[in-house]
């Protein structure tokens, strides 16, 4: 798990009793949409590491998901009847994911909730859209109005989530 790429952080404390340590961690700092924290704790005995095997590992969970399209708040012409919306989903650690890759995009849920003016009017399922980590489909403009779309990965395997968010504006004809 741990190499030269990844993040660490050491230290060494002068203790003359074991004391609970606590660590938190935030991020990804990069993208904070997908931000999450973590906390964990444990306990540090005088002259004794925990510089076994990996060490005292946080895992930030989750996927990082950025909607690339369509760009947030852009005015639609009035003619439009579908816009296409594609975001790009990747590990918290940065991780591509491909079909058949190491992290499957063929065993993840990517979907999009529809809103206008406030109403759930679509739930769209998003595909593999050919590149890596890319996922796409075509949004419905049924109707004139503000339109919010949020998307979500989800890995039903182990409960992996993230989310990002766009919005649209359907212009009256």
């Amino acid at each position: 798990m741990a190499d030269e790429s990844a993040a660490k952080f050491t230290a060494t404390l002068d203790l003359d009793e074991p004391r609970l340590i606590e660590a938190e961690a935030y991020g990804p700092l990069g993208q904070p949409q997908a931000a999450t924290r973590v906390l964990s704790t444990q306990w540090v005995v005088p002259g004794r590491g925990i510089s076994g095997g990996d060490g005292w590992v946080l895992d930030l969970p989750g996927f990082v998901v950025d909607v690339l399209a369509p760009p947030a708040h852009i005015r639609l012409p009035a003619e439009t009847t579908e816009v296409d919306l594609r975001a790009n989903v990747v590990m918290m650690c940065g991780c591509p994911i491909d079909p058949k890759g190491l992290w499957d995009a063929d065993k993840l849920e990517v979907k999009a909730i529809v809103k206008r003016n406030g109403e759930r009017v679509a739930d769209l399922d998003l595909s593999f859209a050919g590149e890596t980590s890319q996922f796409a489909t075509k949004v419905p403009v049924e109707a004139p109005g503000d339109y919010e779309i949020i998307v979500f990965a989800h890995d039903p395997r182990n409960g992996n989530t993230g989310v990002d968010r766009t919005t649209f504006i359907a212009s009256k004809g």
